[in-house]
């Protein structure tokens, strides 16, 4: 059964399947409500696919649930986008499902992915399916699992024009690979992230990849470089009105501060991540900055 069956969802009251009568119940009654926001408009009907994903985009890690009911009612809409637009949705869907705890959900996700992307040849899509899994291994604490995952993922989507899923494989693999110590493969799939950010001219992916460099350099002890990627971070979240990313990029210049012997800088930074974490009203920042 295809996917766009399966997750879309009718004008009548009744869901197409099971699968997403489920996927509704598991967001909650109070998720279901944010999937038609107060001050909604017609106008948003004429917004792009890809626009209203990119938005999502950028608050996902700090609104894992709000994001995944918002990501159901764009899937409504995926049959008029293009195969890259639905491979975004449905990755950020993905992520949004493990983010909020739902790793069982974007394994189906996954598998159903993956069935599709097979049949019809597509690389990119076999690669969202890996990363997907990737994101779910590494919630569950398996690094070496899901660096193996994004590393598939990478070779398949080599000589694709998709950035969204070349920047996404790059930046699981450069985490992954950090987190393993292995900090030459870190340090080369990062900058590929940064530059497949660059290249979409996305300032949400760019400061993930500048926080992932700077998280890198400083434990290399590289104070300096660490330091200038946190800036980057900053600068590029704020762009991208991430609070999640602005919060970040802030823990990661007070870590350098703390590296540098910079304890008044290190507190202010830290203090400013907690500000814009309660400012956006983000528990899952503010729980990661008081962690």
């Amino acid at each position: 059964m295809p996917l766009n069956t399966i997750f879309r969802l009718p004008p009548a009251h009744a869901c197409a399947s099971l699968w997403v009568r489920k996927a509704i119940h598991a967001l909650g009654v109070a998720a279901i409500a944010l999937m038609t926001p107060v001050g909604a408009t017609a106008a948003n009907a004429d917004d792009t696919i890809e626009r209203r994903a990119l938005t999502i985009e950028a608050a996902l890690t700090g609104f894992p649930q709000r994001s995944a009911a918002e990501l159901v009612q764009l899937i409504r809409d995926i049959d008029v986008g293009s195969p890259g637009d639905k491979r975004l949705v449905y990755g950020l869907f993905g992520q949004a499902r493990v983010l909020s705890g739902d790793p069982k959900a974007a394994a189906l996700l996954a598998d159903q992915l993956e069935m599709e992307a097979t049949s019809k040849s597509d690389l990119p899509g076999r690669a969202t399916a890996l990363l997907i899994r990737s994101a779910i291994e590494s919630s569950a604490g398996d690094t070496s699992k899901a660096a193996s995952l994004a590393r598939q993922a990478r070779d398949l989507v080599r000589d694709s024009d998709d950035e969204f899923i070349r920047h996404w494989a790059a930046l699981a693999l450069g985490t992954s690979t950090r987190t393993l110590g292995q900090a030459e493969e870190a340090l080369a799939s990062l900058q590929q992230a940064l530059s497949s950010a660059e290249r979409a001219r996305n300032p949400y992916r760019r400061s993930n990849a500048y926080y992932q460099l700077s998280v890198l350099q400083r434990s290399l002890k590289n104070g300096t470089d660490a330091l200038a990627a946190s800036v980057a971070a900053f600068k590029y979240a704020e762009a991208a009105n991430s609070a999640f990313a602005m919060a970040s990029a802030k823990m990661a210049e007070s870590a350098v501060m703390e590296l540098l012997v910079r304890p008044v800088r290190e507190m202010s930074a830290i203090e400013q991540a907690l500000a814009i974490a309660r400012d956006a009203s983000s528990q899952t920042a503010e729980s990661r900055v008081l962690v």
